[in-house]
């Protein structure tokens, strides 16, 4: 067989590459299909979230959807206050598909120090209107944020950029 041929049926194939993006788009539109949007106009609602996932969550996601700011404040604090499990560049993550600039996504441990620093902001971002929607960013930035429990089931994301945050439906009943 052909270097060539080799290479059009191996495992890097683009075929091969296609599917499993689709099947990991699949996998992960299921779980944000679970999350129901949430508003957020105040600290305080912002606090009960973090209060309610805190003790599920097992992964945090962070990115930053404009890719790679290496003086960005929230990433710094997340890599001193949680271990660094994986680092790509990707044009896909919660809540968002883009064709434009690929973000930078990181995936931590979660740490009880990180929780307590994510408490110290007013928000991930702040709704001050309901109709016609409006909303205004934080200090936290304009970086996504997904939590993720043991299983890897998507317990809360946003799109921060977007002003837009949700919730696992699971939480409903409590």
């Amino acid at each position: 067989m052909s270097k060539k041929k080799q290479r059009s049926t191996g495992a890097d194939s683009i075929e091969s590459r296609c599917a499993a993006a689709e099947k990991q788009h699949k996998a992960k539109q299921k779980q944000e299909n679970e999350c129901e949007p949430i508003s957020l106009f105040t600290h305080e609602e912002y606090l009960s979230y973090l209060d309610m996932i805190e003790s599920d969550t097992a992964k945090i996601v962070l990115v930053q959807p404009d890719g790679i700011n290496t003086a960005d404040p929230i990433i710094k604090t997340a890599q001193k206050k949680m271990p660094l499990e994986a680092k790509r560049r990707t044009n896909e993550w919660y809540g968002t598909i883009t064709l434009g600039t690929p973000g930078m996504e990181y995936t931590f441990t979660k740490t009880t120090a990180f929780f307590d620093y994510l408490r110290t902001f007013e928000s991930f971002f702040i709704e001050t209107n309901e109709i016609p929607y409006e909303f205004r960013l934080t200090q936290f930035g304009n970086n996504d944020i997904a939590f993720i429990d043991k299983n890897g089931d998507l317990l809360f994301y946003t799109t921060t950029h977007e002003g837009d945050a949700y919730l696992n439906g699971r939480y409903n009943a409590r």
